[in-house]
């Protein structure tokens, strides 16, 4: 009884040692699961990122001026055109912003910039077109940047119309540049002018209206005011004309 007793006493003892060893093999496998978690965790961080500069700024550079600022041909045109609507519509204010403040004048030897606007007043009075313009460039001068134009067109005042008369050959030649034109010379063709209109109408004018003959005698004027009434007074006595010579069965050159 004894000897069982002593064996059961060992077999416990043998039983409590293999426990203790099973918790500590326990207690060691856990911290090596746990090791490993904590390295896979700590390891699963992104690639250290690295700053790539951004591209330096391009900066727009223009190119080097080369004296006076570029005038084309096309730019004058769009000055010639301008003149011709202008002049058309009446618009004599339109008209001079086209010019410099020194341009050189010539209008048919009149070189005065007052005259200039006293015969566009008088044009405008009569009601005068510039028609069929056709323009072109006869020199270009790029160190200048000028542009040299010649413009041949046709000149209807009151009289042509109301008689049926052909227009008046005109031209004029103009210097412009970027700030407008310099130089302006305005004439008739050679050999072409009014007088194939204009003589008859005088001679009209001298027989049944010498008062309004001598009224509406060209550049009698003083202001743009006179210029302006006298060209309304020759549109008014052209159309007065033109009935006469209906009523008489009478051309406007020879006359009744």
């Amino acid at each position: 009884m004894t000897e069982v007793l002593r064996r059961s006493r060992l077999l416990m003892k043998l039983m409590a040692v293999l426990a203790v060893f099973v918790l500590v093999a326990s207690a060691c496998g856990g911290s090596d699961d746990e090791g490993a978690l904590e390295v896979t965790s700590s390891t699963t961080t992104s690639a250290p990122s690295t700053t790539v500069p951004a591209p330096a700024a391009t900066v727009a550079t223009s190119p080097p001026t080369t004296g006076a600022a570029a005038f084309s041909a096309d730019d004058a045109f769009s000055v010639t055109d301008a003149y011709f609507d202008a002049f058309n519509a009446g618009d004599v204010d339109a008209v001079f912003s086209l010019f410099t403040e020194d341009v050189t004048f010539d209008w048919f030897g009149r070189r005065s910039r007052a005259d200039f606007e006293m015969i566009n007043w008088f044009y405008v009075g009569q009601g005068t077109r510039l028609t069929s313009p056709e323009c072109s460039v006869n020199h270009e001068v790029p160190e200048e940047a000028t542009v040299h134009v010649f413009c041949e067109f046709e000149t209807i005042d009151s009289l042509i119309p109301a008689v049926g008369a052909p227009a008046v050959p005109t031209r004029f030649t103009a210097v412009i540049s970027p700030e407008g034109v310099r130089r302006f010379t305005f004439s008739y063709l050679p050999g072409q002018d009014f007088l194939h209109v204009g003589a008859p109408f005088n001679r009209w004018l001298d027989q049944n209206h010498p008062g309004i003959r001598e009224a509406t005698s060209f550049r009698k004027w003083t202001t743009v005011d006179e210029a302006r009434e006298i060209g309304a007074l020759q549109a008014e006595y052209a159309q007065k004309w033109a009935v006469y010579l209906d009523e008489n069965g009478c051309g406007y050159l020879e006359g009744c």
